[in-house]
C-alpha cells in the first residue's frame, strides 16, 4: 500500500477517534447530551425559497433525466472531475451563506449555523452516526445480490484503481469535507429548515431524505435511507449544521477507510 494511502487511513481514523473520544469524555463528565440552544422558527423569505428551488433543480434534474433515458453504468471518477466537484461545492457554500446573512427576518443560528456549544453538537452527531451506520450496513448486506462493482460510487472506484497522491487527497477532501458541508447545507439547513415552517415535522424530514437518497443513484438510495432519516431527525431535534455535517463526514470517512484498506484484509485478492 502506498504511503499516501497509509497516511490517509491514519488521518481519517484519527478524526473518527477524536469524535469517539469526545463522546466518551462527555459521557464520563455527565454532559453527553447538552440542551439545545433556542432556535426561532424560520421565516420563509422569497430569496431563500428561490435559492432552495434553484439548488434542488440543479441536483434533482439529472436524476429525472436518468429516469427518462435509463441510468447508465457508473464510471470511475477522474482527478479532474473530483477537483471540479470540490470547487462547485465550495462555491455553493460560499454563495449560500452570505445570502442567509443578509436575511432580515432570520438569524444564522435559526438555521443551525452556530458555533456555540460546538463540542456538544459534535457529540450528538457522533451518536447519530453510531446509531445509523449499522442500519446502512444491514441494508447493504441485504442488497448485496443486486449490487456489483459497476454500482459502486465513482469516487470509490477511483480509490480502488489509483495510487495518485493528488487523486486520493482530492477524494478525501471531496467526500469528507466538501460533500457533507454542501449537501447538509442544501438538504437539511435550507430545504428541511424551510419545510419545517410549512408542513408537519415528519413530512419535512421525509421529503429531503428521499431527495438526498435519489441524487445518489438507485443502487445507493435504499441503503442510504437510514442515514438520510437520521440526518433529518438530528437536524429536527438539534437544528444544528455541525451535528449533521459530523454524521455525514464520519459516514463518508468510514467508507473511504474501508476502500483504502488492502483487499487481503477481507479475504480478497
Amino acid at each position: 500500500m502506498s504511503d499516501v494511502r497509509d497516511w490517509m487511513i491514519i488521518l481519517l481514523v484519527f478524526g473518527i477517534v477524536l469524535v469517539l473520544a469526545e463522546i466518551t469524555r462527555g459521557w464520563i463528565a455527565g454532559e453527553l447530551i447538552t440542551l439545545r440552544r433556542p432556535r426561532r422558527r424560520i421565516v420563509v423569505e422569497g430569496h431563500v425559497a428561490a435559492l432552495v428551488l434553484c439548488l434542488m433543480l440543479f441536483f434533482v434534474s439529472p436524476i429525472v433525466f436518468e429516469m427518462i433515458v435509463g441510468q447508465q453504468p457508473r464510471e470511475a471518477a477522474s482527478g479532474r472531475s473530483v477537483l471540479v466537484s470540490i470547487i462547485v461545492d465550495f462555491v455553493i457554500v460560499g454563495l449560500t451563506v452570505p445570502l442567509l446573512i443578509i436575511s432580515r427576518q432570520n438569524r444564522l443560528a435559526d438555521f443551525g449555523l452556530d458555533l456555540r456549544n460546538w463540542r456538544g453538537e459534535v457529540r450528538f452527531g457522533g451518536l447519530g452516526f453510531l446509531m445509523s451506520f449499522p442500519l446502512v450496513l444491514i441494508a447493504l448486506v441485504l442488497m448485496a445480490s443486486i449490487r456489483g462493482p459497476e454500482t459502486e460510487h465513482p469516487y470509490l472506484k477511483l480509490l480502488e484503481r489509483t495510487d495518485s497522491e493528488r487523486a486520493i487527497i482530492g477524494i478525501a477532501v471531496a467526500a469528507v469535507i466538501a460533500a457533507p458541508l454542501t449537501e447538509e447545507l442544501i438538504f437539511r439547513v435550507l430545504f428541511q429548515g424551510l419545510l419545517e415552517s410549512l408542513v408537519p415535522p415528519s413530512v419535512a424530514i421525509l421529503i429531503p431524505a428521499v431527495c438526498f437518497c435519489a441524487i445518489h443513484g438507485r443502487y445507493d438510495a435504499i441503503p442510504l435511507f437510514p442515514l438520510a432519516l437520521a440526518l433529518g431527525l438530528v437536524y429536527h431535534i438539534r437544528r444544528s449544521y455541525i451535528a449533521v455535517v459530523t454524521i455525514h463526514a464520519l459516514f463518508n470517512a468510514t467508507f473511504m477507510i474501508l476502500t483504502l484498506l488492502p483487499r487481503g484484509l477481507f479475504g480478497g485478492d
